[in-house]
């Protein structure tokens, strides 16, 4: 077995070289530095400063003709508790959404809060309800490299910590196919 964060495990295959991101403002940080890692791929970026994941469940059936072989997603720093069920359910109801995608990377958040690390257990534990999930855990690198994030919320991103996340999600998503 491997783990969800070891990286591809499936090969794609075929010829589809899109990939679709959702996020919010910390994802949108990387809308220079991402479709650049993704060296090969066909990059669609759909990052929307305060988005939440019921906003980002509409956008993805709004755009499910668009969406090819690969979505990149990371929502959570927006979270509300409470609001339209927990988040697990919430991306359980993404993942119904995404039926038939070969790949979908979940990226994990930066844990400043205690609602974060619940996040992120809900990310990490969706992994074993949806074979196609691959984990791309950004919460233990911002952790190690503070610099990465800037104050006070420290969840928007550096210059560099734009370039080490658009390496994290490359490193998961996997080469292109040819």
């Amino acid at each position: 077995t491997t783990t969800p964060t070891a990286g591809p495990t499936t090969t794609l295959g075929g010829h589809d070289n899109r990939v679709y991101v959702l996020g919010d403002s910390v994802l949108l940080g990387t809308e220079q530095t991402l479709p650049a890692a993704l060296v090969g791929w066909q990059v669609t970026m759909d990052c929307v400063g305060s988005r939440r994941l019921p906003q980002g469940i509409e956008e993805l059936q709004a755009n499910r003709s668009r969406i090819g072989a690969v979505v990149v997603i990371q929502m959570g720093n927006n979270y509300i508790a409470g609001e339209d069920g927990t988040f697990a359910s919430q991306i359980d109801q993404a993942m119904r959404v995404l039926a038939g995608v070969k790949l979908v990377v979940w990226v994990t958040v930066a844990e400043e809060w205690p609602s974060r690390v619940m996040i992120n257990e809900a990310i990490r534990a969706s992994a074993s309800r949806w074979p196609n999930i691959r984990i791309a855990d950004w919460a233990p690198i911002i952790a190690a490299h503070p610099d990465y994030a800037f104050p006070p919320d420290m969840l928007h991103l550096s210059w560099a910590g734009r370039a080490a996340m658009a390496q994290l999600i490359a490193s998961v998503v996997g080469p292109a196919p040819k």
